[in-house]
């Protein structure tokens, strides 16, 4: 700006960076691994192909209605989880509440309501479960993590943030957990960077142990790279005895790392691939659906853009209750998982039949006890699949590739 000052310049980017910041927030939390560092690792596993024995699932059951009875009307799932009794929890974004579901599907209990009160929700955006059953959940208007009893009651205030709070996030302990941050960085010459960063944070401390992280300069014309260089950027989740499992975004390698709570490298899972190209019509629903977003929540992308032509090569990870890793390839056809144990030993493949209601790539999966999933963008209504436990594994013995 000519004639303006290097402070009025640096203050400016602040604030249209808060401003893109809240947008990106909150359309970037409703992408959850849906499309699709502990530094260099000492104990690296080279793989050079996939088993051929791929077990492959199905749908056994729905939770979800077009219309009828409202315990089961879902205005938009944002996220799930799985007790380890089996219990399934939906965050519904529209509604404002967690509705649970026994292991069959049967409605239990709806958690919360919209409001500003002690546990009500205004926008939450995660929400994860603790060793003694109780919920807590990421609220991004109220700009806090609450915690709820198992039945919802209100307990306290985990966390607040006097900035931007986190993407998503996993517990690691009772104490602790793993958020993806997104974290502003302007240069001595003014230039805007994002920069995300996966972190291990204790409740009540500042410290923090920073896992991985990733700096992209950001172009505020150009809203929609704000998913690419932050939410997209990384594919993480956290066992029992709190070790992390990421994956950075790549579309040439297929490489995931294991880290213990200390930060340090436990080791490291890696193979060349062959870059793979989206579909047209992968291409076609990935834009569409990122400006719808923005209309939604009060943005607006007026012009086309090209996403990024080549598919990521991990689009998720998730640890099931045995603290298998489950990494999903997406470079395949349909949802396939390539199954590790926790010390990085390839098992099986498996691969889940999805109903074609959109492409694969934006389906959101939560594995655990059983196997759940549902499309983040569906083409009629929201619904919950449940595609059977997690036992289909002692299937095989998983000789590895």
């Amino acid at each position: 700006m000519p004639g303006t000052s290097d402070s009025t310049r640096y203050h400016h980017s602040q604030r249209k960076f808060k401003e893109a910041s809240i947008l990106f927030t909150i359309l970037a939390v409703m992408m959850i691994n849906s499309i699709l560092g502990c530094g260099e690792a000492e104990n690296s596993i080279e793989n050079d192909a996939v088993s051929q024995d791929t077990l492959v699932v199905s749908v056994q059951n729905t939770i979800g209605v077009s219309v009828g009875d409202s315990n089961y009307v879902f205005g938009e799932i944002l996220s799930v989880r799985e007790r380890n009794t089996g219990e399934i929890l939906v965050l519904d974004r529209i509604r404002m509440q967690l509705f649970e579901y026994d292991s069959d599907g049967s409605y239990i209990r709806s958690i919360s309501r919209e409001g500003s009160g002690p546990g009500e929700l205004l926008n939450p955006t995660d929400f994860d479960i603790d060793s003694s059953g109780n919920l807590l959940v990421l609220d991004m208007m109220h700009g806090m993590m609450l915690k709820l009893t198992s039945s919802g009651e209100y307990i306290c205030t985990m966390s607040s943030y006097n900035s931007l709070p986190p993407l998503k996030f996993e517990l690691s302990s009772d104490t602790s957990y793993i958020p993806l941050l997104a974290e502003e960085d302007i240069s001595e010459g003014g230039v805007l960077s994002i920069r995300a960063v996966l972190a291990g944070i204790r409740f009540g401390s500042d410290e923090r142990i920073d896992y991985w992280e990733n700096t992209s300069q950001l172009d505020l014309t150009a809203i929609e790279n704000l998913y690419y260089a932050t939410i997209l950027s990384v594919a993480y989740d956290v066992d029992s005895q709190g070790n992390v499992y990421y994956a950075p975004s790549t579309t040439d390698y297929f490489r995931f790392v294991s880290c213990e709570p200390s930060g340090e490298t436990r080791f490291e899972v890696s193979y060349d691939v062959n870059p793979i190209l989206k579909s047209n019509e992968e291409l076609y629903e990935e834009q569409a659906f990122i400006k719808c977003l923005a209309r939604w929540f009060g943005g607006r992308i007026e012009h086309n853009f090209d996403p990024p032509p080549y598919r990521t090569s991990i689009i998720d990870i998730d640890v099931d209750c045995n603290d298998r890793i489950w990494v999903r390839n997406g470079l395949t056809t349909e949802p396939t998982f390539e199954v590790y144990s926790d010390s990085g030993d390839y098992l099986t493949t498996v691969t889940v039949q999805v109903p074609v209601e959109c492409s694969h790539l934006i389906w959101d999966f939560e594995i655990n006890k059983t196997i759940l999933g549902f499309p983040v963008n569906p083409g009629n209504f929201h619904r919950l699949y449940l595609f059977g436990g997690v036992d289909i594994l002692n299937q095989t013995a998983g000789s590895g590739p």
